[in-house]
């Protein structure tokens, strides 16, 4: 059970696609190497399934002052804001902006990072996943975490929680 009074991640993930609702493995196996080092995670997968709203509420009550970092693997995002309907009936969704915290688009970045913030202020937004590139477009991200994470992401929460001074 996920207890956000203690040192806690959450991880935001998903794999936008109009026939299945598939999960992503690689959020998991993270959530499970951070789980073994003693930290609370919860995972938040089906991002384009929640209304801006939905997902600001669901911020808002899972993040604390104990929250390390807000992590996104938007890697499977598409979006879900730009739906191409084609004559036959037959649904396309492009490719989500590059930088986007959720499929819902680059526009909604800076309402969500808010909402993070309100509850507290030293939260950060880490970027992960197989295309995570340290590029301006991805400067909303306080780190990214390129390649696989689960020894990284560890240092980092380890780093964010004090409980080591290197990175």
């Amino acid at each position: 059970m996920f207890d956000n009074t203690k040192p806690n991640i959450i991880l935001i993930s998903d794999n936008t696609d109009v026939i299945t609702m598939s999960r992503t493995l690689g959020i998991h196996k993270v959530a499970y190497c951070l789980r073994l080092a003693g930290y609370q995670v919860a995972v938040i997968h089906h991002a384009s399934t929640f209304s801006i709203k939905e997902m600001t509420h669901l911020l808002s009550e899972l993040v604390s002052d104990h929250t390390l970092f807000v992590g996104i693997n938007n890697f499977f995002y598409s979006s879900i804001s730009d739906i191409l309907v084609r004559n036959d009936g037959s649904v396309e969704l492009r490719q989500v902006e590059h930088g986007s915290l959720l499929p819902h688009g680059r526009q909604f970045n800076d309402h969500i990072k808010n909402t993070i913030l309100q509850k507290n202020k030293h939260c950060k937004l880490v970027l992960g996943g197989p295309t995570a590139l340290d590029v301006d477009y991805n400067s909303i991200f306080d780190y990214v975490i390129v390649g696989y994470a689960e020894q990284s992401v560890v240092s980092l929460a380890d780093f964010l929680s004090k409980q080591t001074t290197e990175l």
